[in-house]
């Protein structure tokens, strides 16, 4: 419901969405690290609490703000201005911006974001894609999929990573990862699957594994028309996944097209790309959180209630995996419908019948995966891997997201280099 005067006026999200950009853009006047409310301490250094908890950090955020928000949205809006000024371009090309959810706040946010990481506009390109296509038979109904490309910072390496995010992520939930890899020369395409961001879809569901599947295909084959475009007979792509969008995204993908189950109106997934995918799921992890999920997602109309994320189970004990976590959540509006890992199940158990008959990626890979994770079984991720012909790299602890603690992001940019490497041999 809309309260006139309380409610952000249309194009800048809610309350909780605007608070997280007003403490944004603090940031960029206190210590510049990207982590909100922690303006006190040096920086990266997180604050243990509410700020770890989506459901808690989104009240905070949301009663940060004045009963009206008319001044919060001016601030942004100068500030917009103040950076298209800067650098003598928009952040974000108007045609665009029209198609985005809650296009002023993402336009705002965007100009926060490049001044943090030092970007300029035209090395960060928003735009969408039609998804269209089938898996193994089965028509998947189209999508409209968002994505940013970020261009390398310094000399290219003529190589592409796609990325597929997992469940109630977004791209947004990369951009560290995403920094790493530019500085170390690699083009980065993040790409929004239909759970959350700016994607089609209902929020916080999957309609079943093989539409995950097909997606990241897409997403796929746009990183190869982009590789070849810039980089000519030279450019390379490989696709990187994380949870749900590594295990019936990346994974699933690039066995059935490596084998010419899965078909893509307009640009094909080429054979044989290198991947690598970290927590990629499978099925859950057996603990108490995932039990009462699991018993949710069984209970008819709940079931498909898009419920704000509300930080269980805790999938990672990094305190700035945590913290940024928490706040890309509140950032992105993520929400969870009970149904969506139930939605997946079934075309894994179809997935894994196949993996016995040989159904497998082609290319070269790299799985890695924490001993102990939270939400995704190791011992099924360590079946696939052996499944695949390669070895299951085990983590230390309990994290399913690693890509947002600093410790584990030397390692995927590792990985990711390495599996390139073994696909030129």
């Amino acid at each position: 419901m809309s309260i006139l005067g309380f409610t952000p006026p249309a194009g800048w999200g809610n309350r909780s969405q605007l608070g997280f950009a007003v403490q944004a853009l603090k940031d960029l006047e206190g210590n510049r690290d990207r982590m909100i409310l922690n303006e006190d301490r040096a920086p990266g250094v997180a604050k243990i609490g509410s700020n770890q908890n989506p459901l808690a950090l989104r009240i905070k955020l949301s009663n940060a703000l004045g009963f009206s928000p008319r001044d919060e949205v001016a601030l942004l809006q100068r500030y917009r201005e103040y950076v298209e000024e800067k650098f003598g371009e928009v952040v974000i090309a108007p045609e665009v911006q029209a198609q985005l959810k809650h296009g002023e706040l993402y336009a705002a946010l965007k100009a926060i974001d490049l001044v943090a990481l030092g970007r300029r506009p035209n090395e960060v390109r928003d735009g969408f894609l039609s998804a269209k296509g089938s898996v193994d038979g089965v028509e998947i109904a189209p999508r409209k999929l968002h994505y940013q490309h970020f261009a390398p910072i310094g000399e290219a390496k003529g190589q592409v990573v796609v990325v597929s995010p997992g469940f109630l992520e977004s791209g947004v939930s990369f951009y560290e990862l995403t920094q790493a890899l530019n500085k170390e020369g690699y083009d980065v395409v993040l790409g929004d699957h239909q759970w959350a961001g700016q994607s089609e879809g209902k929020a916080g569901g999957i309609d079943r594994g093989l539409g995950v599947a097909r997606d990241a295909a897409a997403f796929g084959a746009y990183g190869a028309r982009l590789a070849k475009e810039l980089y000519g007979d030279r450019g390379q792509v490989l696709l990187f996944g994380n949870s749900m969008g590594a295990g019936p995204g990346v994974t699933m993908a690039l066995s059935y097209a490596d084998h010419g189950r899965l078909k893509l109106d307009g640009d094909e997934l080429p054979k044989g790309l290198p991947y690598v995918v970290t927590g990629a799921f499978y099925g859950p992890s057996d603990n108490a959180a995932n039990r009462i999920l699991g018993f949710l997602g069984e209970v008819p109309a709940i079931n498909r209630m898009p419920l704000p994320a509300f930080g269980q189970p805790v999938l990672t004990k990094s305190p700035i995996g945590g913290h940024l976590g928490a706040q890309s959540a509140v950032r992105i509006d993520a929400r969870a419908q009970g149904q969506a890992n139930a939605a997946a199940l079934p075309d894994l158990e179809r997935f894994f019948g196949e993996l016995a008959k040989g159904l497998r990626p082609l290319g070269a890979g790299a799985m890695l995966h924490s001993a102990q994770d939270s939400l995704a079984d190791p011992g099924l991720a360590n079946k696939v891997a052996g499944h695949f012909g390669i070895e299951l790299q085990s983590l230390a602890g309990s994290d399913h997201v690693i890509q947002q603690s600093p410790a584990a992001i030397p390692k995927i940019v590792q990985a990711i280099e390495e599996t390139f490497a073994r696909s030129k041999r």
